[in-house]
C-alpha cells in the first residue's frame, strides 16, 4: 500500500451577514395577544390528536428521515477524487474542481489551501480505510483464514472507494517528500500485517515459500493492481471474488488444495 484563501475576508463576510441581513430578517416579531380567528381555530381543531400516552404514528405524520450532513469541504474532496481518477492529478486544475462544485475559483480557496492538500486528504483517507480493514481481521485465526480475510478486506475497500483508491495507488507519488514519507510509513505498517500472516503460514507448514518478504510483495502487488479492472457492477460479488482471489494466492504460496478449501474458497 503505498488548508484556504483570505480568512479575514471570510470572517468579515459572515459578520456582516449576521449583524445586518440576519438581524433584519430573523429577529423575533412581538407576539400577538389577540384571540385566534374562527378560521384559525377550525384549522387547529381539524388536526388529528394523538391519543394520550400513545406512541403510534398518525396517518398524516411522516416518519423522520435522517439525511447525512455533507460539508462543502467533503463535497470538494469527493469531486476532486473523481476528477483525479478520470483525468489525472496534473491534468486537473483548481478551476476544474471549482467549476464542478459550482464555485468561483477564488471561493474554492476558502475551503482548501491547494490542490496538493486535496490529493493528500484523499490519499490519507484511503490509507486509513485499508489500515482499519486490516486491523479488523482476527490476528489469532489460522494463517489461511487470515489471508482470506485480508484479501476480502482489501478488495472491499477498493470496491467501496474505487475513485479514491485509484487516486491512492496511481497519484500518491505527486505528493511532497514529507507527505510521501508519511504515506510510506503507513504502507509499511499495512505490509507488516500481510508479512506476519505469511510468516505464520510458513512456520506451521500452510505455505511453502523460500522468501516470505518477496511473497508478501507478490500478494500485495496482485491485490493493488485490481483497481484497474474491478467493477462494482461486475458478475462476481465481493464474497465470491475474495474466495477465488484468495484461493489463487494461497496456491501460489504453496498451500495444498485441502487447506485452500478449509480457508474459505468456493462457497458453492
Amino acid at each position: 500500500m503505498p488548508q484556504r484563501g483570505s480568512p479575514i475576508l471570510g470572517r468579515r463576510s459572515l459578520a456582516v451577514g449576521v449583524s445586518w441581513v440576519g438581524y433584519r430578517t430573523l429577529r423575533r416579531r412581538p407576539a400577538s395577544h389577540a384571540p385566534p380567528s374562527d378560521t384559525a381555530q377550525r384549522r387547529r381543531d381539524a388536526v388529528p390528536k394523538r391519543p394520550e400516552g400513545s406512541r403510534t404514528r398518525l396517518a398524516n405524520e411522516r416518519p423522520f428521515a435522517y439525511t447525512p450532513c455533507v460539508t462543502r469541504r467533503q463535497e470538494i474532496l469527493h469531486t476532486a477524487g473523481d476528477l483525479f481518477q478520470r483525468h489525472g492529478y496534473h491534468a486537473t486544475s483548481m478551476r476544474d474542481i471549482a467549476r464542478s462544485v459550482q464555485l468561483q475559483g477564488s471561493s474554492l480557496y476558502a475551503h482548501i489551501r491547494s490542490k496538493e492538500e486535496l490529493l493528500a486528504d484523499i490519499v490519507d483517507e484511503a490509507a486509513a480505510a485499508f489500515l482499519a480493514a486490516a486491523a479488523a481481521v482476527d490476528a489469532s485465526a489460522p494463517p489461511l483464514e487470515r489471508l482470506h480475510a485480508l484479501v476480502r478486506a482489501h478488495l472491499g475497500v477498493i470496491l467501496e472507494q474505487l475513485p479514491h483508491a485509484t487516486v491512492f495507488f496511481h497519484e500518491w507519488e505527486h505528493l511532497s517528500p514529507e507527505r510521501k514519507a508519511a504515506v510510506v510509513e503507513r504502507r509499511d505498517a499495512y505490509q507488516r500485517t500481510f508479512r506476519a500472516t505469511l510468516d505464520a503460514g510458513v512456520a506451521d507448514g500452510t505455505f511453502t515459500v523460500d522468501d516470505p518478504s518477496l511473497a508478501t510483495l507478490f500478494v500485495l502487488s496482485s491485490l493493488n493492481w485490481t483497481y484497474q479492472w474491478l467493477d462494482p457492477a461486475g458478475p462476481l460479488g465481493l464474497d465470491e471474488l475474495a474466495d477465488r482471489y484468495a484461493g489463487l494466492l494461497a496456491r501460489a504460496l504453496g498451500a495444498c488444495d485441502a487447506h485452500v478449501a478449509e480457508g474459505g474458497e468456493d462457497r458453492g
